[in-house]
This record gives structure tokens, sequence and C-alpha cells, in this order.
């Protein structure tokens, strides 16, 4: 045992202290192979259910983001536009030449209220506008937007995704998701 303070030479390499590693609370050593009387335990095992989730692919994100511009360039608006798969995340996104960069995010916001509410952004605003309260307390949440453009993507009763558009006037922004949305479901 070497005296307290000394320094140790480390091991040689191939040497049987420089291959293993020596085992702590934190990190015990794992089982030399499989561990005997210990089967592995599957999902359906345990009584847990699993469900396949629908969701738009980046084909049909694009088909709608290319008649969404369509329709944004037949309007003469310079927007932004994103689509979000079933789990809310961005599966494909637009900016045109001109459209304020704040769009994009505003965008995303729509097209992610539109998927958590499951109702198009402007129905959802109109539909809560007489409780103060909540219209508040939504709109201080990160990522709501409640007001128009944004549309849930519904394909045989399910939710497979939104759309959002922002940079527009008026009802450009709605009529714009709507050309994006058909085009998808």
């Amino acid at each position: 045992m070497p005296r307290p303070g000394a320094r140790s030479r480390p091991p040689e390499s191939g040497s049987r202290a420089a291959r293993s590693v020596l085992p702590s609370p934190l990190f015990p050593p794992a089982p030399a192979g499989p561990t005997k009387g210990t089967p592995m335990t599957t999902v359906e095992q345990l009584g847990a259910t699993v469900t396949e989730t629908r969701t738009i692919t980046l084909a049909g994100a694009q088909q709608g983001i290319t008649a969404a511009l369509r329709k944004a360039e037949e309007l003469g608006a310079r927007v932004a536009i994103v689509v979000l798969d079933a789990g809310g995340h961005v599966q494909a996104l637009a900016r045109m030449d001109g459209a304020p960069a704040v769009a994009t995010s505003v965008a995303q916001n729509k097209a992610s209220t539109a998927l958590v509410v499951r109702t198009p952004t402007n129905e959802f605003a109109e539909a809560i506008k007489q409780d103060a309260v909540l219209v508040s307390s939504l709109a201080s949440q990160p990522g709501m937007a409640l007001f128009s453009g944004g549309l849930p993507l519904v394909s045989d009763g399910t939710p497979v995704g939104s759309i959002g558009v922002s940079g527009g006037m008026g009802d450009e922004d709605l009529n714009v998701a709507r050309a994006g949305a058909a085009a998808i479901v």
C-alpha cells in the first residue's frame, strides 16, 4: 500500500489494473453477461398500451407550403408559413421575400395554438373573448397566438399537424392558411 500523499505511477497498458474501472456507489459495475432470473420485460407485459400517431409527412407539408405561397402571391401578401407535425415540431417553413422576420415566430405560434386547442385560432379567440382573465392568462403563455391565421390539420378526425401564417393584413393570413390546409388534407 502506498504511503499517504505519495504519487503513484499509472498502470502499464495491458495490465489488469489498466483495464478495470473501480466500482463506486454512483457507477456500480455492469454485470458480465445476461443476468439469470431477470427476463426482459416488454411494454406489453407491463400492461401498458401503445398507440400509433398519424402525422403529416414532409411531402405533405411542402405541398401545403407551395399552395399557401401561391395564394399569398395572388393576394399580394408577404408572409411566413409554418407547418407543424402532430407532435408540434416544425415540418416545413417558408418566409417570403419582404415578409417581416418576426412573422416566422408568430406563424409558428399560430400553428402551435391551433394544434393545441384543435380549433382555428380565429374561432378560439372569438370563443374566449368574453372571459378577460382567460384571454389574459392564455395570451401570456409562450407559444400562444389568439388571432387569425392558425389552422389544425385533421385527417379522418385525427389531428395530424397544423399550419400557421403571419405577415398579411386583415383576413390574408387566414385565407393563405386555408389554401395551404386544403392542399394537405
